[in-house]
């Protein structure tokens, strides 16, 4: 690798899709760890570019990179494949246009030494648009005040799912075995599917440890995010989510779980409502609160419906005047 440090028993995955441009990148992002990962899990998932082709150039100075070249499955499937290959105690994951920081692996290692029952470990991370070429002025991610005052805290993963704190894939440090044990990411997803992990991992693995220094750095594509201007439609990925997450609800008999889970499905519900409204679509906010309620499941909170009555023109001028909204960190292939 790059440094004198002893790899530790990490596997990372990377997920690829037509990422020539940004898959180097990637590599070196975890190749530059102040701890260093076992080895590296590159899946081509289908890709119709050179992104198989830099991969092999890596993995020829680098005997630590792997290739796994698969059909187009999705980035579920790409993960799942990475996971059942991988030879190390712990898998961290990345997207093939994210990067790591230098003390993502170090830290995270860190707090599992400190706290040997932990299972998954999360993390802070900072927000780019494609294309900057510096993280000065990036965003933080989302982080509730309890947690952003420790440097480290183990944490109700339940808690945060509901919306207190940002778990992203990015910094996700997970046990292997759990993650095998659990059935890993649900191939028929084609988004949400690493939403619909972490709740099945929080069932299982209530405690999740997070480290509130950014370990990676998360790039907002310039268009077709959820919350952009482009968003012509519901997503079906986000209803079927929903729709699982309204199951776990009423299936959930325990006392301390199921209000838990209530919360995860509200606020699921009214962040994606509220993020079609932002991107200037009311008509669908509206349509998408109809098919909750159909659905039999909550209706939007009262002060998102109420301020979906404002014209989408007004909402699509603000949004030229102040910028593009925050992504939801939704990415798919």
């Amino acid at each position: 690798m790059t440094n004198d440090c002893p790899p530790c028993s990490v596997s990372v995955v990377i997920p690829a899709y037509n990422s020539a441009t940004t898959i180097g990148k990637a590599i070196e992002s975890t190749l530059n760890q102040n701890l260093m990962p076992a080895e590296v899990l590159v899946v081509d998932d289908g890709s119709k570019d050179e992104t198989s082709s830099i991969v092999r150039r890596y993995s020829e100075k680098t005997p630590a990179i792997r290739l796994i070249i698969q059909k187009n499955g999705g980035p579920g499937a790409a993960r799942n494949a990475g996971i059942a290959d991988a030879k190390s105690e712990w898998i961290a994951f990345l997207d093939a246009d994210d990067q790591w920081l230098p003390n993502r692996l170090e830290l995270q290692m860190a707090m599992v030494a400190r706290n040997s029952k932990l299972q998954w470990v999360a993390g802070s991370y900072l927000e780019s648009r494609a294309g900057w070429t510096s993280l000065e002025g990036a965003a933080r991610s989302q982080v509730s005040p309890e947690v952003r005052k420790q440097r480290e805290s183990v944490i109700l993963a339940l808690e945060q799912l509901a919306g207190k704190t940002t778990l992203w894939t990015g910094t996700m440090l997970i046990r292997r075995d759990l993650l095998i044990s659990s059935g890993g990411f649900n191939v028929t997803m084609r988004g949400c599917e690493d939403s619909d992990l972490w709740i099945r991992l929080a069932l299982v693995a209530p405690e999740i440890g997070f480290v509130t220094e950014p370990l990676a750095v998360y790039t907002i594509a310039q268009s077709g995010s959820l919350t952009g201007t482009n968003a012509r439609r519901i997503e079906p990925s986000q209803v079927d989510y929903i729709r699982r997450l309204g199951e776990l609800v009423e299936k959930e008999k325990d006392r301390n779980i199921h209000p838990l889970l209530k919360q995860v499905l509200v606020a699921n519900i009214d962040g994606y409502f509220w993020c079609l409204v932002k991107s200037g679509n009311g008509r669908l906010a509206k349509e998408f609160a109809a098919t909750m309620r159909l659905a039999g499941l909550p209706r939007p909170g009262y002060k998102y419906r109420l301020m979906s009555q404002v014209p989408d023109r007004f909402v699509r001028l603000v949004r030229r005047l102040t910028g593009r909204s925050r992504s939801n960190n939704e990415k798919t292939e």
